[in-house]
């Protein structure tokens, strides 16, 4: 699902706070991002193929109404670029769940956790 650097929507960039973290998530291996908000880390992390499938986590449904925004108009682009099965694929391997920290996961269910878009204190707590 690799962009072209001069194709990929503005939408898609991180800042370099992510892109660092992006940078020490290993290849391959499935990926949870807690506290996803609009899922864009995943996203690019998927469409650039550095993890096979990815879940992201929030506290509640209505804060995932942004990764479902963010999905729709990527897969959205990706079908306008005669990409549909980029699209298709982008869908099936980013799982959208709501819950509290590792809650909505199961154990060994991923390999990496991302848990980047919060305070220091809540993150703790979420280690706790």
């Amino acid at each position: 699902l690799a962009w072209p650097p001069w194709m990929r929507p503005k939408s898609r960039r991180l800042p370099p706070r992510l892109l660092a973290v992006a940078a020490l998530v290993p290849t391959g291996q499935p990926l949870a991002e807690i506290g996803a908000h609009d899922a864009r880390f995943s996203m690019r992390l998927l469409e650039d193929g550095r993890v096979p499938r990815a879940i992201e986590v929030e506290l509640a449904d209505d804060r995932l109404k942004s990764a479902r925004e963010e999905l729709a108009r990527r897969s959205e682009l990706l079908a306008a670029l005669s990409e549909n099965e980029k699209s298709i694929i982008l869908k099936e391997k980013l799982e959208l769940r709501v819950g509290s920290g590792f809650g909505p996961l199961m154990p060994r269910e991923v390999s990496t956790v991302v848990i980047a878009g919060m305070g220091g204190s809540t993150i703790q707590h979420i280690l706790e």
